[in-house]
């Protein structure tokens, strides 16, 4: 995925989740390391860890980094 301003990428998951998407697969493959523990969806984890989840995917595609 091509570099986006933060807007830009939360409008992206808005969209799939208005459109009941997937976003799995989009937050999986971020950074070095890979999601072994990414086995269950979002709603089924602790709020904290959906939340580093998604920021983390914002800071691996932003822009600004």
């Amino acid at each position: 995925m091509e570099q986006k301003t933060s807007p830009e990428l939360i409008i992206i998951l808005a969209a799939k989740h208005r459109d009941k998407q997937s976003i799995k697969k989009l937050l999986q493959y971020c950074g070095p390391e890979k999601y072994e523990a990414y086995d269950k969806p979002l709603a089924a984890m602790s709020n904290e860890e959906a939340v580093q989840i998604v920021f983390k995917w914002i800071g691996c595609n932003n822009i600004n980094g």
